[in-house]
This record gives structure tokens, sequence and C-alpha cells, in this order.
């Protein structure tokens, strides 16, 4: 059985901005469609990774989901941009350490194995970063790094 949502780790803002845009990936699978009345993220993360970079929406909190999601466009270091709509996104998530953003997550809607490794490999080789953890898993390993 597959884990229900197929987890592109976007941005550690825990590395250096120069590191920023790196994507560390994991996959799984699950069953969802997009909203119309879901968040239209845009971030401009290209100078710092604070929590005012994302508007951090619950101050009581150190984490949080922000779903449905309409839109997603990050700006990041080095020029790079994260652009997705509501088709692709089904949740971003967000965590911090004091003011600072440490994490943040996108999630894809669940989609099929084929399917999610398609989507896994391409965002990998846009962003490029290794596929071999895709790999693995496409061919069965039971956890990934």
């Amino acid at each position: 059985m597959l884990p229900r949502y197929h987890r592109i780790h976007v941005v550690d803002v825990r590395l250096a901005p120069a590191v920023l845009c790196a994507l560390l990936t994991t996959l799984a699978c699950g069953g969802s469609t997009g909203s119309s009345d879901g968040a239209m993220i845009d971030w401009d993360l290209s100078a710092g990774h604070s929590i005012e970079h994302v508007e951090w929406p619950k101050s009581d909190v150190s984490a949080v989901e922000i779903s449905p999601v309409d839109s997603v466009h990050l700006k990041l270091p080095g020029g790079k941009r994260f652009p997705a709509n509501g088709e692709l996104v089904h949740d971003v998530t967000l965590d911090r350490s004091g003011r600072l953003l440490r994490g943040l997550q996108i999630d894809s809607h669940p989609r099929s194995r084929a399917r999610a490794y398609e989507l896994a490999a391409r965002w990998a080789d846009e962003w490029g970063v290794s596929r071999e953890p895709f790999d693995e898993w496409r061919e069965g390993a039971k956890s990934t790094p």
C-alpha cells in the first residue's frame, strides 16, 4: 500500500539561502482534487526566510497546514521560481523555529504510483536533485532517504 500523499519538500530554509531552493523529495499517493475556494500563496523568499516572508497565519503555533490551495508562486534565491496551481497542489505545510521559517513542504494531490513517479522525476530534473530515492521507491523499497 502506498502512503497517502506525494510529498515534494521544496524548500528547507534551515539551509543557507544559496541552498534554499534545493528540493528534498519523498513519494506517496492518495486521492483528491483541486478547489476553487483555496488559498492563493505568493511569497518572496529570495531575500530571506523569516515568518514575515510567508505572512505566518497563526502567531501561537509553530507549524501550520494551508489547505485547500488555489495557487502557489514562490520566488526563491538565484532567480528560481516555483509556480503551481490548485490542480497540482493539495496543501502547503510550514514550520518555524522562533521567527525563522524552518521548513516549507508542498504536497501534490494524490495520484497513481506511475504518475507520482513521473511528477517526482520531472521536479527532480527541474530542481537538479537526484532521482535515486524515487527510483528506489518505484522499484519497491520500503522507505527512501
